[in-house]
């Protein structure tokens, strides 16, 4: 089978039906063992929701960082929001990313993070440079 990331294996586990897994064990479950199954099988679905949270999270706050970036344009001082929405996109995708490497949202994150901070920084450094060149008199 060679070896799988653990949250593969606790899907895989999870996504069993009983029937399978006493196949598996090559003998009939009493009512105890069944019910403990069960129990288990709820348990890791539950854990396997809960990994995928962080990717969500930094997803999200990559997305509504871009959105503040797309409004700041028409309002001047929401695009600090900008800045700080993908720096805490880009911290949670990373930490996602280094607890499941399949994490695509999480990856994602990462990406529009950094793309929403460089897009920032160039239309912070272009303002200031039109404000130096503006003549006063």
């Amino acid at each position: 089978m060679g070896s799988l990331p653990g949250n593969e294996i606790i899907n895989r586990i999870a996504s069993l039906k009983l029937k399978d897994f006493q196949k598996l064990s090559r003998r009939k479950f009493t009512l105890k063992e069944k019910l403990g199954f069960l129990i288990l099988k709820h348990r890791l679905k539950h854990q396997a929701n809960e990994n995928k949270k962080p990717g969500n999270t930094a997803f999200m706050l990559a997305l509504i960082g871009l959105g503040l970036l797309v409004l700041g344009l028409f309002v001047p001082y929401i695009i600090l929001g900008s800045i700080v929405a993908a720096i805490l996109a880009i911290a949670l995708g990373s930490s996602a990313y280094k607890k499941d490497h399949s994490d695509r949202k999480a990856h994602a994150a990462k990406i529009i993070g950094w793309l929403t901070l460089a897009i920032t920084v160039l239309f912070l450094i272009i303002a200031a440079i039109i404000i130096a060149t503006w003549s006063w008199f």
